[in-house]
């Protein structure tokens, strides 16, 4: 945050009494284009000005991430993302001249009712209509794509909501819930903003603005002009990068170097379900769909979605490992473990091996004895080695 958002947080907060002022606040959901849209928006600021908005992301940033916070101790579930600084939110965007956009696909993993009325108590002090802007996509095909996001790096919300088994569509359990009843999700968002105020979109080129989400947005909130508008991003991950990043996470490895592991790992193709298990999956909130169209009319399709394509974007092969592909895997692992040692400096040895010590201190010690081989009179290196070891003796023999 600047230093003016900060002063401006400490002062009283009252209801504006400025011009009428419209906030079209996009919510998500997540793999419905929102990094490509955020990326137009950030990099389209005088176009937009020129219809009279400003996008809001505070400095650093291209979305409103940092005003959610998970809790790291008890993850995601069943609390979701809490609001803080709201303040500093509210103050920062009543700077920007017009009506404002702001964005993030985070505030689909808002689950408590509370937190949306904190964010709605603070909004309504500087704005007199807040629209909510959701995309959905087909359940099935959504969790595909959300729970390949769990292989990469600090995805750790992914992760916590859909867990880590190494298959395209994970078993299904009741927190799924949390995020993919949208017409439960939605009411949430309607008891506290209005229904009038909340805008769902299908996330289907069929239903799109010429098959397009950005130009769908920009559609919504009427902007006009030209819009240099960018390609997609955030591409999903491949058949092999997905399959390890799951079976890493079981194992809380460091991010930095779960990334290094799978560096040289194959990442072509893509790990699907069959036909059946899409199907079977998306028919746990066929009647959630239902219900939800008949609130917001979104399709001449009762439950919303096309239900005559469950071949497309499925594979019929297993999804489990052939001895071929698992020996091919492995293959690239352990290049990226060579490449790993060759690549790593003696400072980046050491700080994985500290930053994963109360996760696995086993492989801590294995590092830290690399290091200590590569710089013998690292002293600093030369301590946390030998505590290491005092502390696996300690373990062993209680």
């Amino acid at each position: 945050m600047n230093i003016r958002g900060l002063l401006r947080a400490t002062l009283p907060l009252k209801r504006s009494t400025q011009a009428p002022r419209t906030l079209y606040l996009h919510i998500g959901s997540h793999k419905t284009g929102t990094t490509s849209l955020q990326n137009t928006l950030h990099s389209n600021s005088e176009t937009l000005a020129r219809n009279g908005y400003s996008y809001y992301a505070p400095a650093g940033w291209k979305c409103i991430h940092p005003f959610m916070l998970r809790n790291k101790a008890k993850g995601l579930v069943p609390n979701g993302m809490h609001f803080h600084h709201l303040r500093t939110l509210l103050s920062e965007m009543s700077a920007l001249q017009g009506d404002i956009i702001a964005s993030s696909e985070n505030l689909s993993f808002v689950f408590e009712l509370a937190q949306l009325r904190k964010l709605h108590r603070v909004l309504v002090r500087g704005f007199t209509q807040i629209k909510i802007v959701c995309y959905i996509r087909r359940q099935d095909s959504h969790v595909v794509s959300h729970h390949q996001e769990g292989t990469k790096p600090r995805r750790h919300a992914e992760t916590d909501l859909f867990g880590f088994e190494s298959r395209a569509i994970p078993h299904w359990h009741k927190q799924h819930d949390l995020y993919l009843d949208y017409n439960a999700k939605l009411a949430m968002w309607s008891e506290v903003f209005g229904r009038e105020n909340i805008i769902v979109r299908v996330f289907d080129h069929r239903y799109l603005k010429d098959g397009d989400a950005v130009k769908d947005f920009l559609d919504i909130v009427g902007i006009e002009g030209q819009i240099t508008s960018q390609k997609r991003l955030n591409e999903s991950v491949g058949y092999e990068k997905s399959k390890l990043g799951h079976l890493i996470n079981q194992f809380a490895v460091d991010e930095h170097l779960k990334a290094a592991l799978l560096r040289h790992c194959d990442n072509s193709g893509k790990l699907l379900p069959t036909p059946e298990e899409a199907r079977a999956y998306y028919a746990r909130y066929r009647d959630s769909n239902i219900a939800l169209n008949r609130q917001f009319s979104l399709s001449e399709i009762d439950s919303i979605f096309p239900e005559d394509d469950f071949q497309k974007g499925t594979s019929n092969q297993s999804m489990d490992w052939t001895e071929e592909s698992a020996n091919r895997a492995m293959e690239h692992l352990i290049d990226s473990v060579n490449h790993l040692f060759c690549d790593l400096s003696v400072d980046e040895l050491r700080d994985i091996a500290i930053n994963i010590e109360s996760k696995n201190l086993e492989l801590s010690h294995q590092l830290m004895a690399v290091a200590a081989k590569l710089l013998p009179q690292g002293e600093y290196i030369q301590k946390k080695l030998n505590d290491y070891k005092e502390k696996l003796q300690n373990r062993a023999n209680p």
